[in-house]
């Protein structure tokens, strides 16, 4: 099927740069029904004409990264006018943004500390709440002195490991940068936000494929594809200023080609539009590829290197492994999985080999959430590369993140895996760590690696040997500690210090029983989970939602902090559950902060006003709560003699963790953010690039990372080898050391699977001369136009190395040596080395091994700290003088050993209406310890069958349920459902079905509908009648709470914070399974009944509501206007 439409017109390079900073009029980013402009005709108010002041503040929405400007009078928020300057939105809001204002002055925030005891709401002062909070957390510890008889609502010791922390994507990067820390001084890893269950596929994916696992290319490079592919993903409503990047692509000649189960305002759109089965992606995209090699051929021209088609013989290794894997999608295999007629998938094999390279692949949760959604992203990443469109300006990888700031919130580690800048939980990422919590200048903290192993506890040796490879089997629990002597110099591998946390996605698991577990998994940690923290995160944003209720109501105490008292304040029974203990948070827009946009650019935002009412900025709580707990000292951020001191803590903050993140080049000070904000006018919209003639002159917007420091000027797409790295280039990373593991390697490794390599060996004598050249992971050599006779080798060329040695623990020197003030983004000896043509990687670790500063202290420091394990010998053969990246020159990787499935394998979703299909494609197996968890997808994939296909009583499970975004709510909802703007545009929650899926059932539009599911209960909501799904297909938006399972819960809010807007959730009745790299819910695929919610209905299904109940938006009359029916010759918008 295929939709034309003459594109939205859109002029962005409506200024030219004056060197007197001076602009010319101005016109917002173009609007349609994709994005609304906040805009005014005439001369752009400064407010230097009235008693008001403007403001540069960035929206916290969407990922996008919108500016606008605050109108501040006094102290109080009085309007929003367009940021014309903001190079990414030119003044353009969506609807959502353009409802910040009422958000801001909503009568439903939170005004002050209050606790829910048997079910009645109370005010608390804010010295009471965090005396309670703290002296509950400290009475779980086993070794605080504090005892439960001392706390109010833990009435007996357990663990530090007892305590859940759910951050947030809402959070600033300084705000996400002290939970994390925060978490690691009370001695625990179970610190996770919505990354998890919104992209951390894509990160595991694109991480192992290539090295960073972020969106390559910036939100305005959507202008120069060819084709942009969009899968999994709906802009048109998910992030619409985005979307007009896209329209100005399609209108300067690129083709939309739209693929998704059902027909969204992006199909709208689109050049072309088809349809396929949701969770089929990998099948889709492997045929596409193989269709591409049969027909077309792949990237495999070595002297192609201009157009990009030399990508598979000289920038990726192990491609004949995955061409192997081809084989097995043939068109009409691939028609039968994902319902894509051999034709299309012929045409859009057509389509890529007519517009490669510069074919861009765009997703968003629409491809990440599924039990095989690693593998989703992994077949996004293989399709780019084999048709040679990665890594250049007009492809690349397109990773639309949700929330405002999931990219920052990531990148400095609100997650139970890493630390910040992803630094492993190892021994050395640890110190890392510890070194910089101890030298900086930032805090009056003193610490150490045994101060911070000394906070953790032990696993005990029963359950590290049930889950380790290395034990599995044996006798050994009695050599692992405490059993033998451990300590910070011998630290125990079984220490929890070293163990993947709790994940967002299953942390109820760990307040409950065994028997009410998931497969009755142990817990892989000293003691169940008692205390739970939603810092600003959304229950309805998580799954098996009855199950996390139960959870709930298993623990000590409950605590929600958050602008607006969200589901989870609400979700818990009061007769069964904890006291609920909620904390008003300030909004985003009243403090400083800055935070990662989608294209990593990390945007410094003003405070339009300060704090309303009683609530204080999340990181006032973080450090006013660390100085409760006893190491506080650690939190006393910025210039002044409290823990919070305003603006200067957060630049505080900017500046500790630029010392740290040398991984990700997090280098950006806040003194060169600021002056960005400065000089916004210098920035050119079509490429984020700063003005010749200004202070900001070849940087680009906000600094994209990775930024290696001072002078850098930030990375617009990564992997692009088509510029000098001190211009923002840089090569696929060497993350994996120069060789792929050999058959002799792998047969020393912890595993039963075969070498996964076989196909790449048995190409030696063909394509490659020997098995080194096979397993080679270093880059071949290339001869790039920006390089002249300095830049190369004396072959001319420029060569594939090795990460510069000791790049990601060299601190800067101004750290170390206490004759010099520290200077947060000075380029570390890697970085310099590497950024400098007359250096090599030799030279670099010679400097390293045998260091010559000039400062007798900081030469100690490297050769002890960092010398002593760089061996110059082995960097000597890749000894070129060129300029690099610190991270190597590499290849991708086609063949990622480490994962279960190491080329993309299509695997069925848990439920799915076709068993042969089921049986032929079937899901993963066993994992133990998987984020502290046992994990078997299979084993419910074959209970969820047996339920849909085998048994004759419960609904008739016929209908694929799948779920997405609203363009006028966000996220879990609290915000725009209590903000009456969105509430009124989008009043309802609803189930989307077809006219003739809704004349099958004898209802209209706005009519109640019963969604029932496999074994998780029902969902009563409206029904919304469409063309969008297909006749087997129903969509629900997942943005609603108030309502669960057909009860409303208004009664449970407390007085006057009912949202105007309530509805049942779809991630109540969302199928069970996880994805196997990263413990991603799967949401996007579960087999439910559809039916009319009559007396019998709902009797027959256990809801327990009478029929006659208003909504409370409909009581107060928010948005009658709205549309439920296409039958009614209107638009349901």
């Amino acid at each position: 099927m295929s939709t034309q439409q003459e594109p939205v017109s859109l002029d962005l390079d409506r200024r030219s740069f004056m060197k007197a900073s001076a602009l010319a009029g101005g016109v917002a980013l173009g609007v349609s029904g994709a994005g609304r402009a906040l805009q005014e005709d005439g001369e752009e108010t400064d407010g230097t004409d009235t008693d008001t002041e403007l403001t540069k503040t960035i929206c916290n929405y969407c990922s996008v990264g919108c500016g606008f400007r605050g109108e501040r009078e006094g102290n109080s928020f009085v309007g929003m006018e367009p940021w014309h300057e903001h190079p990414i939105n030119a003044g353009s809001l969506c609807s959502k943004g353009a409802g910040i204002y009422e958000t801001e002055h909503s009568e439903k925030r939170l005004k002050h500390p209050m606790i829910q005891e048997d079910g009645e709401w109370r005010k608390l002062g804010w010295n009471e709440t965090y005396d309670r909070l703290a002296t509950d957390i400290r009475a779980l510890w086993p070794d605080d002195d504090t005892s439960p008889d001392e706390a109010v609502d833990v009435d007996a010791e357990h663990s530090r490991e007892s305590v859940m922390l759910l951050g947030s994507a809402h959070h600033s990067n300084e705000e996400a940068y002290a939970i994390r820390k925060l978490a690691a001084f009370m001695g625990t890893n179970n610190i996770d936000h919505q990354a998890r269950i919104c992209h951390s596929t894509t990160v595991t994916g694109l991480a192992n494929t290539w090295g960073y696992g972020a969106m390559t290319n910036t939100v305005q490079d959507y202008r120069n594809f060819d084709l942009n592919i969009i899968i999994g993903q709906n802009p048109a409503e998910a992030h619409p200023i985005a979307m007009q990047h896209i329209l100005e692509g399609q209108k300067r000649g690129g083709t939309i080609l739209n693929l998704d189960p059902r027909f969204t305002k992006t199909s709208a759109h689109a050049d072309e539009f088809m349809r396929f089965r949701p969770g089929t992606d990998v099948a889709l995209m492997m045929g596409i590829i193989k269709e591409l090699r049969d027909k077309h051929g792949l990237a495999m021209d070595p002297d192609a290197d201009e157009t990009g088609q030399n990508m598979l013989t000289d920038r990726v290794q192990g491609w004949e492994d995955v061409d192997a894997e081809l084989d097995e999608y043939d068109k009409e295999t691939v028609e039968e999985i994902t319902w894509v007629s051999a034709e299309d998938i012929e045409r859009i094999a057509d389509m890529i080999d007519e517009a490669r390279p510069h074919v861009q692949i765009e997703w968003a949760m629409g491809g990440t959430q599924h039990n095989n959604g690693t593998q989703n992203i992994r077949s996004y990443a293989v399709a780019s590369l084999a048709s040679g469109s990665a890594a250049r300006s007009g492809g690349g990888l397109q990773v639309m993140r949700g929330h405002a700031n999931v990219q920052g919130a990531t990148d400095l580690a609100v997650a139970s895996h890493i630390l910040p800048g992803y630094y492993g939980l190892s021994p050395g990422g640890w110190s890392w760590w510890a070194e910089i919590w101890d030298r900086t200048p930032e805090t009056s903290g003193d610490t150490s690696f045994a101060d911070m192993y000394n906070r953790f506890e032990l696993m005990s040796p029963e359950k590290y040997v049930r889950q380790s490879p290395t034990y599995e089997g044996s006798e050994d629990a009695d050599s692992l500690p405490p059993n033998t002597a451990h300590g910070p110099n011998n630290p125990a591998e079984n220490s929890m210090m070293f163990q993947n946390g709790l994940t967002v996605a299953r942390w109820f698991e760990s307040a409950l029983d065994q028997e009410d577990r998931y497969q009755e998994t142990p817990i892989y940690q000293p003691d169940q989970t008692k205390i739970a923290v939603f810092w600003g995160h959304s229950a309805n944003s998580i799954s098996e939602m009855e199950q996390m209720k139960e959870g709930m109501e298993n623990l000590d105490l409950l605590v929600v902090v958050d602008v607006f008292p969200s589901v989870a304040s609400v979700l818990p029974d009061y007769e069964d559950g904890p006291p609920v203990l909620l904390l008003p948070a300030s909004s985003q827009y009243e403090h400083y902060r800055s935070l990662t946009n989608t294209n990593r650019s990390v945007q410094w935002s003003e405070p339009v006003r300060s704090p309303a009412h009683n609530s204080k900025p999340d990181l006032q709580i973080m450090q006013e709560l660390a100085g409760y707990l006893g190491f506080g000292e650690h939190f006393d951020w910025g210039a002044g003699s409290e823990l919070y001191n305003g603006k200067s803590s957060y630049e505080g903050v900017v500046r500790e963790f630029n010392l740290g993140t040398n991984t990700i080049g997090y280098r950006q000070t806040p003194e060169r953010l600021q002056q960005h904000l400065e000089y916004d006018y210098a920035f050119s919209n079509e490429d984020l690039k700063g003005a010749e003639g200004t202070p900001v002159a070849g940087e680009y917007w906000m600094l994209p990372w990775p930024c290696w420091g001072e002078d850098h000027p930030g990375t617009p797409i990564i992997w692009n080898d088509d510029l000098d790295p001190n211009n923002g280039g840089q090569d696929f990373r060497t993350r994996w050391g120069v060789s792929a593991p050999t058959p002799e390697d792998w047969a020393d490794m912890p595993t039963d699977d075969d070498y996964p390599m076989q196909e790449t060996l048995d190409a030696v004598g063909d394509r490659y001369e020997s098995q080194e050249e096979a397993l080679d992971l270093t880059r071949a050599p290339y001869n790039p136009a920006w390089a002249d006779d300095d830049d190369t080798a004396a072959d001319g060329m420029i060569h594939g190395i090795p990460e510069y040695p000791g790049w990601k623990v060299t601190p800067p020197q101004s750290l170390i040596d206490p004759n010099q003030e520290v200077q947060p983004d000075e380029l570390t000896i890697p970085q310099q080395y590497a950024l400098d043509n007359q250096e090599s990687v030799y030279t670099a670790a010679q400097a390293l091994n045998n260091p010559d500063t000039g400062s007798a202290v900081f030469d100690e420091y490297l050769e002890t700290m960092i010398g002593e394990g760089v061996d110059p010998e082995f960097y000597e053969q890749y000894d070129f003088r060129q300029p690099d990246a610190p991270t190597g020159r590499g290849r991708a990787r086609a063949v990622v050993w480490s994962f279960l499935d190491k080329v993309p394998v299509h695997r069925e979703p848990i439920e799915g209406p076709d068993t042969e299909l089921l049986n032929e494609w079937p899901a993963n197996g066993q994992q133990r310890n998987f984020y502290r968890l046992d994990q078997n997808n299979l084993v419910e994939q074959e209970q969820a069958t047996d339920i849909i296909h085998n048994q004759d009583d419960g609904p008739d499970l016929d209908t694929i349920m799948t779920s997405g975004r609203q363009v006028e709510h966000q996220g879990g909802g609290a915000e725009t459902r209590n903000n009456i703007h969105t509430a009124d545009l989008q009043p309802h929650m609803y189930a989307e079905i077809t006219p003739n899926k809704a004349e099958e059932l004898g209802i209209d539009g706005g009519d109640l509908v019963v969604i029932s599911s496999t074994d998780r209960g029902s969902v009563l909501v409206k029904a919304r009648v469409t063309d969008r799904p297909n006749d087997r297909e129903v969509f629900l938006p997942y943005h609603w709470g108030g309502v669960f399972k057909g009860e409303s819960l208004e009664d449970k809010y407390p007085d006057g914070h009912v949202p105007y807007a309530i509805g049942d959730s779809a991630n109540a009745i969302t199928s069970r399974g996880y994805d196997v790299e990263t413990q991603m819910q799967e949401t996007k695929v579960s087999m439910v009944a559809v039916n009319p919610a009559t007396p019998e209905v709902l009797d027959q299904y256990n809801i327990d509501v009478d029929l006659d109940f208003d909504f409370p938006q409909d009581v107060n009359d928010v948005g009658t206007q709205k549309d439920f029916d296409v039958r009614d010759n209107s638009t349901v918008q």
